[in-house]
């Protein structure tokens, strides 16, 4: 599943891991609400996605499986494409984000691992891959990614989707360029999605 955008990234409601945590809304708009977290011994934040979406899942699942569609729908997503496949359950692609200046680009390597139920419900578990590709000049490699959507039809039209990202862009990175991926990146991400899945 594409890389879902770096900065944008988040991981499940009722997961035991990310329960645990003080969520804060910084963001409610179109069925779009963006949480955000405190996690000890990082200075950066986790994010949660809680969506509801009036789409069909399909659309939203045939998106996650085309890692070249992200630059249409991921915020600042410069290039995706894929690496190595296997079959629908794994994919693993590469990404490379757009930072504004004077913040170097980042860019990674993630395996999107897909999970299908029986209620044509699915889980996506995204966490970077080191050593597959070199680095290359005038980005800076993203060291630890980990990001979960979990994607189902509330029988009414609408896609539900709960999204977690933890992430460490790596480097040095103003205060104020972090804060852009943690509401606007995301929302952007998300009214993005919404469009395509109509």
């Amino acid at each position: 599943m594409k890389m879902i955008g770096l900065f944008l990234l988040i991981t499940c409601m009722g997961s035991p891991v990310f329960s645990q945590y003080n969520w804060e809304l910084v963001k409610d708009k179109n069925g779009i609400k963006i949480f955000t977290a405190k996690q000890e011994g990082s200075k950066h934040k986790l994010v949660k996605v809680s969506a509801l979406l009036p789409g069909k899942i399909e659309k939203v699942e045939i998106l996650l499986q085309t890692p070249e569609s992200n630059t249409k729908w991921i915020y600042k997503t410069k290039e995706s494409y894929v690496v190595k496949r296997k079959g629908k359950e794994e994919i693993i692609n590469y990404s490379s984000i757009s930072l504004p200046w004077p913040a170097t680009d980042r860019d990674l390597v993630a395996k999107s691992t897909f999970y299908y139920h029986a209620d044509k419900s699915f889980k996506v578990i995204l966490d970077g891959v080191s050593g597959m590709m070199e680095e290359k000049k005038g980005y800076v490699r993203v060291p630890y990614f980990h990001n979960t959507w979990e994607v189902k039809s509330d029988g009414k039209g609408n896609v539900a989707i709960d999204y977690f990202l933890q992430i460490d862009p790596g480097g040095s990175l103003p205060a104020w360029v972090i804060n852009l991926f943690v509401a606007k990146g995301p929302y952007e991400t998300f009214n993005n999605l919404a469009a395509l899945i109509k």
